[in-house]
């Protein structure tokens, strides 16, 4: 059978190259994601991140992410935007889409699109999940295992299900 190369054949090889090299060790996963038209820069990405979308994570400089990382876009042309020295920590889950609540025969209607912008120096802690529409603002922290439906203004330590600020933080350390 023919095979006949389009845009949309283009992005699905570089998803199943991206998906095939997910485990490999950074220096060659780097490479691989190089070579399928992904730069993510300087930043350091750990094994068995999904990237469903690829050219839509805006990546800044010096950021890590960590192990287990997923980062859902579904059809929409919506962007995750880090800014520079984000962390990411394991097992975050950040997805641009959701649905309207439907009817009772199917109560996951339409689907609802919308960017997720992370801007500079924001830690994520582990298993962190950041729903579509969150912009989480400078220097803030979010803790571990928090659910993230709102934006979080900066300099701030947020927690919980769903988070709640806990506590200003300072520009400085500590």
């Amino acid at each position: 059978m023919f095979f006949r190369r389009t845009k949309y054949s283009t992005v699905r090889i570089q998803r199943a190259i991206v998906a095939a090299f997910c485990k490999f060790p950074g220096r060659v996963r780097n490479v691989v994601y190089r070579c399928a038209g992904i730069n993510y820069g300087d930043a350091d990405i750990r094994y068995n991140v999904l990237i469903t979308n690829p050219e839509k994570l805006i990546v800044g400089k010096h950021c890590l992410i960590n192990s287990n990382v997923s980062f859902i876009f579904g059809a929409s042309n919506e962007t995750i935007e880090l800014g520079d020295n984000v962390f990411i920590g394991p097992g975050c889950l950040l997805t641009v889409v959701t649905h309207q609540i439907g009817d009772s025969s199917k109560r996951a209607g339409n689907n609802v699109y919308r960017p997720i912008r992370i801007e500079d120096g924001v830690w994520i802690g582990a298993n962190c999940t950041i729903l579509p529409g969150v912009t989480i603002g400078k220097g803030s922290v979010v803790g571990a295992g928090a659910l993230v439906n709102k934006d979080v203004p900066p300099n701030v330590l947020v927690v919980g299900v769903p988070a709640r600020i806990i506590r200003q933080l300072d520009n400085c350390c500590g």
